[in-house]
Parts: structure tokens; sequence; C-alpha cells
């Protein structure tokens, strides 16, 4: 009997920071976010790994043990999402401070995706953003940690979407902290903005 095997022959990766060097994409495992090779169909990947056309990085074949956890493992070995019909199809883009989970799926080819916390989860639904240079209208350029990106401008909550609130002092859109965003230094408001905390 053969053994079934997840990851033939291991995969070398590091931990995804926003940007992967050329070659490489952002996609979620578990609770974290890994650079994977990217892919346009399975002659970019090595034996026992294929394209997965929901993802475009490659993954190792579902049909050899590997773990689709939420997709579905297709006949033909791809995980894919369940509502995927056509794994042919290819995805349409999403626009700056869209709601996606992958970077191909961003016109940017940059998304930051949802993340689970200890207190919960962290920028819903994923989002499509951009390194600061001249950020389009409606967005604002906003420092995460040491890089800046452009995020979506607001003037209250009411100009953001779901799990996020207007942060008044940036004037940007950016996750909701009382569902589980870390605000590190900072202290988390009653509004679910990220500030200052007192002297």
């Amino acid at each position: 009997m053969v053994k079934s095997t997840g990851w033939v022959g291991g995969y070398c990766t590091i931990e995804c920071d926003l940007n992967c060097r050329e070659g490489a994409a952002c996609l979620v495992l578990g609770d974290v976010v890994y650079c994977m090779t990217e892919c346009k169909n399975d002659d970019g990947c090595r034996d026992e790994y294929l394209c997965s056309p929901w993802s475009n990085v490659c993954l190792p074949d579902c049909r050899l043990g590997y773990e689709c956890g939420e997709l579905e493992c297709t006949d033909d070995g791809y995980c894919v999402d369940p509502g995927w019909e056509d794994p042919g199809t290819t995805k349409a883009v999403a626009p700056l401070g869209e709601p996606r989970r992958l970077a191909n799926d961003c016109e940017s080819d940059l998304c930051i995706p949802q993340q689970d916390t200890d207190t919960g989860i962290t920028w819903s639904e994923g989002m499509c953003i951009e390194p600061c240079g001249e950020c389009p209208d409606d967005f604002y350029c906003t420092s995460l940690g040491e890089l800046s990106y452009c995020l979506p401008d607001c003037d209250d909550n009411n100009d953001c979407r779901d799990g996020y609130v207007c942060n008044p002092i940036i004037r940007a859109c950016v996750p909701d902290c009382r569902i589980g965003f870390d605000c590190g230094d900072y202290a988390c408001n009653d509004a679910g903005a990220c500030e200052q905390p007192p002297a």
C-alpha cells in the first residue's frame, strides 16, 4: 500500500510579509500566509504538484493525500473553492480596496488576506492594496508597520465596509480593532480605531 503524502519532497517557502519575490505570491495556509510558487498552468510546477486554478500557485496534487481544508479536491487533483464551477476559468481581478484573499485576484497583484487572531479576525475578507506612490483618488497612503500602502479614505464609518472603521486621524478605512486587529503600541478605542493611548 502506498502511503498518502501531502507535500511530496517538501516545499521551500517563507512567510509572506505582504510582498513576495518575483515568481511567488501570497497564499493563506491555515493561520499563516506563505509565499508560494506562481504558475499559469501545470507545466510551471514540479512533479506531484499542480497549478491551482483558484489561486494560481503550485500546490500538491490532492489525490496523493494533501488536505484541501475548506476547499474541495477535484477528480483532477486540484483544490478549488466549492463555488468554483470551471477550473479553467480566470477569475475577474478586483480594484484597490475590494475584498480578495489572493494577490492574483487583485489588479495590483497585492492583497492583505483575512487572518485569524487570538481575539477574532482581522482584514475581514481581505483587501486589495498597493504600495504608496501616488495613491489614486479616494485612497490614502497609510503606514502599516515598516511599509506604507494605499487604503480607502473616508469621512466616517459609513464609507468603510463591514469589519472596518474610519480612523479619524489618518482618515482611512482600517480593520476594526474590537474584532481582532492588533493596535500594537496604540490603544483600541470604543469606536474600533487605534489611537495614541493617554499619557
